[in-house]
């Protein structure tokens, strides 16, 4: 047998993909013992870590079998991940940066815990007391007589004993090794599935083949809220390979509270047209012969500039204040006051979005083979929909070839069981389309932001007010209680200022396209008004950007900015610092020429990040030279991989300054594919410098999304510097 096809055997077996699966035959065949949920010890030596987290291209394996086999003590050549079927114990969701911050000390404490009952173990087994015992380099040594074994040796022994669930191993006081001890960490270490990818045999969704199975593609109403008139059904049924061919009806997600990571995350399957067949070809071709009349809906009233009209207007009225911190201050000052626009923009990963689903007709459940940020909030949607139980909701996971936040919310695979169950309950994979993914996809919040801000002697901020409209996360209650007020998390303002307040608008009820999580969240849209608008009083003071940021951080005591963690001044004021001094700023600005400068915090993952940006202007064309970015993340558990996810969070986030933006008309998106809707080319990218702010963390902090949110300020500000013209709206354009 191939390996190719054992691989494809193991995924319809069970649903687990073997990374670097490099075993014979006879080897694979004998069993590993396994603790708990998520690690697995094989007779061979090999290491196993059932991973229980999405990988998207963003090293979150790698961080993680770091964190495990650093404590366990295994040879990093020995280490190997799979992707491990869903286990409500311990797959929670992938987001906000949290996954290795989260995950770090449990996991340390898990390799601990069964390292030192592996010396239990061989203490046993030579009747020696434990502490005569090492263990090191996936062996166990007596260092009196001289004898050794292999972990694999006394696996079986040592596994016997359950182990307590992960967040009770966190509360442990086993010892960890000390920061001078560790082996793996702070070391650039090769991605745990390179291999697999370089040699093709990493397998996603797209990949995926399983007896049986049909293929599936679906016609999307390109307006929100329209449905199906009707369809060439007979026509498209009698094309070769065409099995099948209907309605699709629309759904919506609702909130589910009882399920901690969904927080207020709506989304919607839109009404469309199924068609299913023997293969991909066959039902893209097919998708080609097939003539939909949509029935008309309320979005098709709407348009980008009317929306954004109409969002304008919304800021400008009187509302609530949503939050409030501090106090006014009685002295003269100075108002100064701007908007600025982030309008929704589309994810495309380079995988668009598949899902392998069969609800079953003989009422036993369904399984689904998905790529998913959060399988818990699948499953409880899945249940709701179905009415299945948790046990018979099977959700095999597969790592992605990207996500950004798309993949967090489960409408794709909640509109492959309805396919699954029009078909007559068939095994369907219901692939989508680069077209689908840009034309009738949930995108990134659209927000406008409205700055009225008094400054006094020298521009210092004395009062900030932050007004807010945007169509995700406006919305949710402060608490449990059924009195509390409802308001969307605050934007981070991490700036002193005498008084702050927010007051936000709903978009939400008032959105032609549906919204959902977008790499840093709603982080990109508050820093580009807030870094910008920084730096428009800076000028307006006549002090140097970064001197007016500094002075506004001198006070280093943590502070409440509206996110759970406290803001810690220090390590903005750290960060901005080593941006500066790393880019040469201030480099005088010349015409067609300059620098620009930006911060920001990113609370979720409690890491901080500067950016500075040069930029050159030739008549309109803007083209970015250089981008010096200062990161303070923690612990560095791979330079290799953290720098790539600095550097891929720049150019995500150029993509939105220079190309971004979704644009629609009567309703529907207008761009289909890259050529309307671009991305970052390589010949219009920047070097890029990534310098780590040196601390005493002995834990990391988010990585992932850190850079973007202050890359296009930084970007704005430079333009402003160079042509003296202050853009407020994406993309930035001197057309």
């Amino acid at each position: 047998m191939r390996r190719r096809d054992l691989l494809r055997w193991s995924i319809a077996a069970g649903g687990v993909l073997a990374v670097q699966m490099r075993l014979p035959l006879a080897q694979a065949a004998e069993a590993p013992s396994t603790f708990g949920a998520l690690l697995r010890l094989h007779p061979d030596g090999r290491a196993e870590l059932l991973l229980a987290r999405h990988e998207m291209g963003q090293g979150v394996s790698t961080g993680l079998a770091t964190a495990l086999f650093e404590e366990l003590d295994v040879p990093w050549e020995q280490v190997r991940v799979s992707f491990s079927p869903f286990h409500r114990a311990v797959s929670f969701g992938t987001g906000g940066s949290t996954t290795l911050m989260s995950l770090w000390g449990p996991l340390r404490k898990l390799g601990a815990t069964v390292r030192e009952r592996l010396r239990s173990a061989a203490a046993a087994q030579w009747g020696v007391s434990v502490n005569e015992c090492e263990a090191r380099a996936g062996w166990l040594h007596h260092r009196a007589s001289g004898r050794s074994l292999r972990y694999a040796d006394v696996a079986a022994a040592a596994v016997r004993e359950p182990l307590p669930a992960l967040d009770d191993l966190a509360k442990t006081d086993i010892p960890l090794k000390p920061a001078t001890a560790l082996q793996l960490a702070g070391r650039d270490r090769p991605n745990a599935t390179a291999p697999d990818i370089v040699r093709g045999q990493l397998r996603y969704g797209v990949d995926l083949r399983l007896p049986g199975m049909l293929v599936a593609t679906v016609v999307r109403c390109p307006h929100l809220h329209g449905g199906v008139k009707s369809f060439n059904a007979s026509e498209v049924k009698r094309l070769p390979g065409v099995r099948g061919c209907v309605r699709v009806a629309g759904y919506h997600g609702i909130d589910l509270p009882g399920v901690p990571e969904t927080g207020s995350f709506p989304f919607v399957v839109r009404s469309g047209v199924a068609v299913w067949g023997d293969d991909t070809w066959a039902v893209l071709q097919a998708r080609k012969r097939l003539s939909v009349r949509w029935t008309p809906s309320p979005a098709q009233a709407h348009d980008s500039d009317s929306f954004a009209r109409f969002a304008a207007r919304l800021i400008q009225e009187d509302g609530p204040i949503t939050g409030r911190r501090g106090a006014a201050v009685n002295e003269p000052v100075h108002m100064h006051s701007a908007e600025y626009e982030y309008p929704h923009q589309a994810h495309t990963p380079m995988e668009p979005l598949t899902c392998a689903a069969h609800w079953h007709a003989d009422g036993s459940g369904c399984d689904l083979w998905v790529a998913t940020q959060s399988p818990s909030y699948l499953a409880a949607e899945v249940m709701r929909l179905t009415g299945f139980k948790q046990d018979q909701v099977r959700i095999h996971l597969l790592p992605s070839g990207g996500s950004f936040g798309r993949r967090y919310f489960p409408d794709f695979a909640v509109e492959a069981l309805l396919v699954s169950r029009e078909a007559g309950h068939k095994l369907v994979k219901l692939m989508w389309t680069r077209e689908d993914d840009i034309a009738t996809n949930h995108y990134h919040a659209y927000t406008r932001a409205r700055f009225d801000v008094a400054v006094g002697e020298g521009g210092a901020i004395r009062h900030w007010r932050q007004t807010e409209a945007r169509t995700q996360w406006s919305r949710r209650k402060v608490s449990d209680k059924p009195e509390a007020p409802e308001r969307g998390e605050t934007a981070w303002m991490p700036y002193a200022a005498a008084l702050l307040e927010h007051s936000q608008r709903d978009l939400e009820t008032h959105t032609v396209l549906p919204s959902c999580a977008w790499r840093s969240v709603v982080a990109n849209a508050w820093m580009f008004g807030q870094e910008s608008f920084v730096d428009e009083l800076a000028l307006a003071a006549r002090r140097d950007p970064l001197e007016y940021r500094l002075a506004h951080l001198a006070d280093p005591s943590p502070r409440d900015i509206g996110h759970g963690t406290p803001f810690q001044p220090a390590r903005l004021h750290a960060v901005l610092e080593t941006a500066a001094r790393a880019a040469g700023w201030p480099k005088p600005a010349r015409p067609g020429w300059a620098q620009g400068i930006a911060a920001a915090p990113y609370m979720h993952g409690n890491s901080y990040c500067a950016v500075v940006a040069e930029v050159a202007i030739t008549g309109t064309e803007i083209r970015v030279e250089r981008i010096v970015c200062a990161v303070d993340c923690g612990l560095v558990v791979n330079p290799s991989t953290a720098r790539q996810q600095v550097e891929g969070g720049v150019i995500w986030a150029m993509t939105a300054a220079l190309h971004g933006g979704v644009r629609f008309k009567d309703g529907q998106v207008q761009a289909s594919n890259f050529h309307d809707q671009p991305i970052l080319r390589l010949p219009e990218c920047p070097a890029i410098e990534v310098h780590w702010v040196p601390g005493n963390a002995t834990a990391p902090t988010g990585i992932g999304e850190i850079a973007g949110p202050p890359t296009v300020p930084a970007i704005a500000n430079a333009i402003a510097a160079a042509t003296g013209r202050r853009l407020r709206q994406l993309p930035l354009s001197l057309s």
